[in-house]
């Protein structure tokens, strides 16, 4: 019995060192695709993703034990959160001129009749000023922030819109995260995760 425990535990090991291997190389593509992903979330994905978890834990424990199943979903959620992590630090400079203007676009309903500030990343002044236009009546005084922060800001008094897209996808993490981790630790062909 206790030969039988060792070998199942060095199975384990084994299965999950494997694992480890594998998705780390899947999270740099996955880096790359989150953003994408982000916009493909719908409403369906956290049904989706209890059927997902709840199949991938019976099988689990089906084929190896709870044990090694506990290991599997503490490693994923490891994973899942030095993504977001990751995904998040590789943000701030992630901003572009079409995205300034839309996300000033975006921003200016919100901004109301008493004057905001538009915080923008550093040489982005002249892009948010020139997407301000379009919004002849608007009482908008544009900042520069010091440093690029991936997005803007619009402070109206004492009630800051962060529309950066680190906040963005901390916000939207909840919904996305299904389906991130579906791309990552989905079943390949032969069976193998």
């Amino acid at each position: 019995m206790d030969e039988l425990l060792r070998v199942l535990r060095e199975e384990a090991a084994n299965e999950e060192r494997t694992l480890r291997e594998e998705s780390a190389r899947e999270a740099e593509r996955v880096v790359a695709e989150a953003r994408d992903a982000a916009a493909r979330v719908g409403r369906g994905a956290m049904a989706h993703e209890e059927a997902v978890r709840a199949a991938r834990l019976k099988a689990v424990r089906d084929a190896t034990g709870l044990e090694r199943g506990r290991a599997l979903l503490l490693e994923s959620r490891r994973q899942l959160d030095a993504l977001r992590t990751e995904a998040i630090a590789r943000l701030p400079g992630a901003a572009n001129e079409q995205d300034v203007a839309r996300l000033v676009g975006e921003l200016m309903p919100e901004a109301g009749p008493l004057g905001a500030i538009l915080v923008v990343d550093p040489g982005f002044g002249p892009v948010a000023r020139a997407a301000l236009a379009a919004f002849p009546d608007a009482m908008v005084e544009v900042r520069e922030a010091p440093a690029a922060r991936g997005g803007v800001e619009l402070e109206t008094g004492a009630l800051v819109l962060d529309d950066r897209f680190a906040s963005r996808l901390e916000r939207a993490w909840e919904r996305v995260e299904p389906e991130i981790a579906g791309l990552l630790f989905s079943e390949r062909p032969g069976g193998e995760p």
